[in-house]
């Protein structure tokens, strides 16, 4: 074969060798900064791309929501990776995968199914990583371990005196912690404390038995249970309260009498009551009255004889009896000296008694309208026995009761009694009512009404009921202006000394003006039977 022939077959073969020898290697060259063909890490082709711009795709990728912390108790608490400063990076892992494939072996690379797998390197802040983890419930101070903590009784708020003990299963705060920062370097979903062997108990065994058996007492004491019904209103003293009627001595100790028995404070007992008298009464109390012209009327508590009033001694004496006599369970009302007529906060309700005074007109009302209403005949002012302004109710009843006073009887068919020898009746001796008959010719203080009026009146009242009587405040009258023309010049000035000054006019007493009014008495009147009247003088 001729030269030229095998010369023709030479570059025929090696021609395509030695261009795909040429090929090969411009790819290789190509690869020398970027991974081959086929290059899959994490699941994610990476195939001619950098170190960084691999490892750009696969932290776009990479997923962690953070650390769950769980304690003895199942209960959970979320570290995010916000929170820490969290941070992942694979560079080093991608270099050396770049590091051990040779660009020559791009080829291999290409035609390989094995998919690379590599963890990124994690940074984060453990003084963050310690702070979030302290805010978790469970790692509250009271829960870490502690080696001065001990078993002791406390009050709370809720339950009174229970045994607190604060001895078992202990955090220790360091191993916590360390056992976070290892879950989070090792991109763990969740970490156990009690697993982790983060817990400790402390020994107080001989302390435990003896708090058990005075506890014991104090449990039997807090037991006791009563529930009021204040007209209408729950009140309960159960745990919460009796731990405070518990005595202790200076030193803070449970105080025993000579039986081994817990000693009751009978007085924060009166205080606890005297608390539900000040809540609850309503008698003997500042009192304000919209009147039926719309006035608002103000009664001092001398004035208010009508409400809720607790019999504090009495209640006292009931609650200590049933707590020495081991009672609970009880469901009564408290010991009243008095009772309002309605319960709730508006005790007055809609059915009262309206006189006014000034008006010399009453006005029954009955389930919030006018049932009733009359002219009558109140106190002679010109005399000063103007009658009493009083928040006060009808005491008692009576039909056909003879007035009796320091020489002479005065027969009446109805008697409504209001206070003392105040009350409401009829007045046959008068031809008229209302008006300003009572400023001259009124009563001693009684309230004198039609008889027609109050037979018809007497039987829709019952005793007890809301009775507010009051003369309406006087408003002060404006001094017209003078006209621009009268005003004095040296109006407002101070005299020159030596110039003579008129005598000031002496105001005569106005022909209405009312006497002072009989005070009402200084503590509330009791509320006995019905007693018999005071006299008064007819007409």
């Amino acid at each position: 074969m001729s030269k030229k022939a095998i010369s023709n077959i030479a570059i025929a073969v090696l021609g395509p060798v030695l261009f795909a020898s040429s090929l090969y290697a411009g790819v290789a060259f190509y690869h020398r900064n970027v991974f081959g063909l086929g290059t899959v890490i994490n699941d994610i082709d990476v195939s001619g791309l950098t170190v960084v711009q691999a490892n750009e795709k696969l932290s776009e990728a990479f997923e962690y929501d953070g650390l769950t912390v769980i304690d003895k108790n199942g209960e959970e608490y979320l570290i995010s990776t916000e929170s820490i400063g969290f941070g992942a990076n694979f560079v080093t892992g991608l270099q050396e995968i770049k590091d051990k494939n040779h660009p020559l072996t791009w080829g291999k690379n290409f035609i390989s199914d094995e998919k690379k797998t590599i963890v990124p390197e994690v940074t984060y802040s453990s003084e963050l990583l310690d702070e979030e983890l302290l805010k978790a419930p469970f790692m509250d101070k009271q829960y870490l371990y502690n080696p001065n903590n001990t078993i002791s009784i406390e009050k709370t708020a809720d339950a009174g005196y229970q045994i607190v003990d604060r001895t078992k299963d202990l955090i220790h705060e360091d191993m916590a912690l360390t056992l976070a920062e290892n879950g989070v370097s090792s991109l763990s979903a969740s970490v156990n404390l009690w697993d982790g062997g983060c817990y400790e108990s402390i020994d107080r065994s001989s302390l435990e038995a003896e708090l058990k058996e005075i506890y014991t007492k104090i449990d039997a004491f807090q037991s006791f249970h009563l529930e009021y019904d204040i007209l209408g209103q729950k009140e309960v003293i159960d745990s919460s309260v009796t731990a405070d009627w518990i005595t202790l001595d200076d030193d803070g100790n449970f105080l025993l009498d000579e039986e081994g028995n817990l000693v009751l404070d009978e007085e924060k007992v009166a205080e606890y009551v005297s608390k539900l008298a000040e809540k609850y009464d309503t008698k003997a109390k500042e009192r304000t009255f919209r009147s039926t012209s719309g006035k608002e009327i103000h009664f001092d508590a001398k004035q208010v004889l009508y409400g809720t009033s607790i019999d504090q001694k009495k209640e006292v004496a009931n609650l200590i009896q049933e707590i020495k006599d081991g009672e609970t369970n009880i469901e009564r009302e408290p010991a009243f000296l008095s009772k309002a007529f309605c319960e709730g906060a508006d005790d007055v309700g809609d059915t009262y008694i309206e006189i006014n005074m000034t008006e010399q007109h009453l006005y029954y009302y009955k389930e919030g309208k006018i049932f009733m209403e009359s002219d009558f005949v109140s106190g002679n002012l010109r005399a000063g026995m103007s009658s009493p302004e009083l928040f006060a109710y009808v005491r008692n009843k009576a039909k056909n009761v003879i007035l009796r006073g320091p020489g002479y009887e005065s027969f009446v068919y109805y008697w409504m009694g209001i206070w003392q020898g105040y009350g409401m009746h009829d007045a046959t001796w008068r031809g008229r009512f209302g008006g300003e008959i009572y400023k001259t010719n009124g009563s001693h203080g009684c309230i004198n009404l039609p008889l027609k009026f109050i037979g018809e009146f007497f039987p829709e009242v019952e005793v007890g009921t809301p009775l507010i009587m009051f003369y309406e405040p006087v408003e002060p009258e404006l001094e017209p202006e003078k006209p621009a023309e009268e005003i004095d010049p040296n109006e407002g000035k101070e005299p020159e000394p030596g110039t003579p000054q008129p005598a000031p006019e002496q105001t005569p007493a106005p022909a209405e003006q009312q006497p002072a009014e009989q005070p009402a008495p200084e503590q509330p009147a009791p509320e006995p039977a019905p007693e018999q009247p005071a006299p008064e003088q007819t007409q």
